[in-house]
């Protein structure tokens, strides 16, 4: 009798190819890549990471501020404040001020990082 444990992991291997899940983390993957190659090409950067790109979903257009954004990934403020002094050295974000409360910070997208997202 013919084990049926590799048509089993034939047919799940199949299943998992054409699973519009995987085909999701299949897109998020390669827009991740294209968005670090294109934002290096526009801020002249080499140092931009996968894991900065964890951060760029969370920051609204008008800005978002610090604490927000660690709340949003789950981390720790000081965190986020690493990633943030990265992309800022970097040109990718932006601190300005909040109009709603002057003492506090917006990070919103530079000109150069709003460029490489699109």
């Amino acid at each position: 009798m013919p084990d049926p444990a590799p048509d089993f992991r034939a047919d799940l291997e199949a299943a998992k190819r054409a699973s519009v899940a995987q085909l999701l983390f299949r897109c998020a993957r390669q827009w991740n890549e294209l968005a670090i190659q294109r934002i290096r090409v526009m801020t002249g950067q080499e140092l931009l990471r996968p894991s900065h790109m964890a951060l760029f979903p969370h920051i609204d257009l008008e800005g978002t501020r610090q604490v927000e954004l660690a709340r949003r990934l789950g981390i720790s403020k000081q965190a986020v404040g690493i990633m943030i002094a990265d992309l800022e050295a970097m040109g990718v974000v932006e601190r300005v001020a909040d109009p709603r409360d002057r003492r506090a910070k917006l990070i919103c997208f530079s000109e150069a990082g709003r460029a490489g997202l699109m």
